[in-house]
């Protein structure tokens, strides 16, 4: 499987043993993807140690309050690595399409493309995202008390979003062609360097959510920085002249991607932002809680995410090739991994649970606020034993529907979502207390299960009449 992707004479691509690519058209399909998926899962790993270290340092050493300022904007900061995350895949998509089907030129110029959109974007989505700070931090209901930390964690967040896209671009572009184990080594320095400053600015020197604010960028900015390097120096990745020429094609077949991406990150978090606001509007101790069980949530669901992008480009890269019957297969293997890893999951909330709160509760706060925490975090992480059961299967036929060029029902189903979560709130919430205010997320991955499923099975159909 250790094989590298090199351009040869008339624009093709050829395989050599020794590489550090992985060709997903030949050989086992779950063992191209999973194996294609492991340096990626220990990579999101290493990467949810940002906020899981922000959280846990400042949760144990700072109070519940430091807390719940990082937490009580947890969407509206999911809503921005999502933009950053699904965007770029977008671009990704299309690169792996190249390289399955050998088109060397054609890989260039989406790398081009990637490189206009990130500067662009950067630019404009910093700006809109700080002039809005006040606005969205009054929509979340951010009680009084931590308005100020939560304001300045978000500013620290907004800022960071070139950074954010030149990461996630250079990564879906290095994934795109096989290579997942750079993007794995710049996570692992990043999050190494992200704990060591954490625990300098926060225990050392005393500059709480600041600190964790200011030790999330410069470890993101190392991260970015080293994945750039990592693509300057590797030939398929080095544009022409030619290769920044207008190209209208490029732009509809990205677009047709990202665009639908966009809105369906928007629509995920404007639904989460329904939840959080309600959540918010429960003090800071309950908000607090449930951050913790979020983020110990978030944690595993990073092994979902990683095999989720490793699906992408196995379709991407069969489709390119024209591989349909080895997709139906891949994919009907997957759909059996991921209700066993979901029964994987959802043992480990319940076996080791209570333990993986403790490390985010400091012993000496107030013993009715530190029971009240615990308790929302207890009952956040038994809904999502549920709950994962729908979330795991809705996540990997959303990656395969918008890897075969249909990304627009993932958007209906994240506003799907957003309709979920409501009715959610609305309705179960004043019955069902704590547990109404935990089933969002399983209820919108039930709603919107049905939209990425069918039309999946329709797609593949189609093709192999075709």
């Amino acid at each position: 499987m250790k094989q590298s992707l090199r351009f040869v004479k008339g624009g093709e691509w050829s395989v050599r043993a020794r590489s550090k690519v992985i060709d997903m058209t030949t050989g086992s399909s779950v063992g191209c993807i999973m194996y294609f998926a492991l340096p990626i899962i220990l990579g999101n790993l290493f990467q949810q140690l940002y906020s899981l270290t922000d959280a846990v340092i400042v949760g144990r050493f700072v109070n519940l309050n430091a807390l719940a300022a990082i937490g009580g904007t947890g969407w509206v900061r999911w809503a921005i690595l999502g933009v950053c995350m699904d965007c770029t895949m977008g671009f990704g998509i299309v690169a792996s399409r190249r390289i399955g089907a050998g088109d060397r030129t054609g890989f260039k110029e989406v790398v081009a493309a990637g490189i206009e959109f990130v500067l662009a974007a950067g630019l404009s989505l910093t700006l809109l995202s700080c002039l809005s700070l006040d606005f969205v931090l009054r929509l979340l209901h951010i009680p009084e008390n931590i308005y100020e930390d939560a304001r300045l964690y978000l500013w620290y967040a907004s800022v960071s979003i070139p950074v954010g896209l030149i990461y996630n671009m250079a990564c879906a572009f290095l994934r795109a062609a096989g290579n997942s184990k750079g993007p794995f080594a710049a996570v692992v320095l990043s999050a190494i360097l992200n704990v060591a400053l954490d625990l300098y600015f926060i225990v050392d020197l005393h500059w709480g959510v600041c600190g964790a604010a200011r030790a999330t960028l410069i470890a993101q900015t190392a991260a970015a920085v080293l994945v750039l390097l990592l693509t300057v120096r590797q030939e398929p990745f080095r544009t022409t002249r030619n290769s920044w020429k207008w190209n209208p094609r490029i732009l509809r077949e990205t677009s047709a991607l990202w665009i639908p991406m966009l809105f369906n990150s928007i629509a995920i978090s404007a639904g989460g932002v329904i939840v959080q606001r309600y959540i918010n509007s429960c003090g800071a101790i309950v908000a607090a809680g449930i951050d913790a069980g979020e983020k110990i949530y978030c944690l595993l669901e990073t092994v979902e995410k990683a095999v989720c992008s490793a699906i992408s480009v196995f379709v991407g890269q069969n489709l390119g090739a024209m591989k349909t019957v080895r997709i139906r297969k891949g994919m009907k293997s997957m759909t059996v991994f991921a209700f066993l890893f979901a029964a994987w999951l959802a043992l480990v909330l319940l076996v080791f649970g209570d333990s993986l709160i403790g490390l985010f509760l400091n012993k000496n706060q107030d013993p009715a606020d530190l029971k009240e925490a615990y308790h929302a975090a207890r009952v956040y992480l038994n809904v999502q034993c549920v709950s994962i059961f729908f979330m795991v299967p809705m996540h990997f036929y959303r990656g395969a529907v918008q890897a075969l060029g249909h990304a627009v029902y993932p958007m209906i189903a994240a506003f799907l979502q957003i309709a979920a979560r409501w009715l959610t709130v609305a309705l179960l919430v004043p019955t069902l207390g704590m547990v109404g205010m935990c089933l969002p997320d399983g209820v919108a991955a039930l709603a919107s299960l049905p939209v990425v499923v069918i039309p999946y099975f329709i797609f593949m159909r189609r093709l192999e009449r075709e």
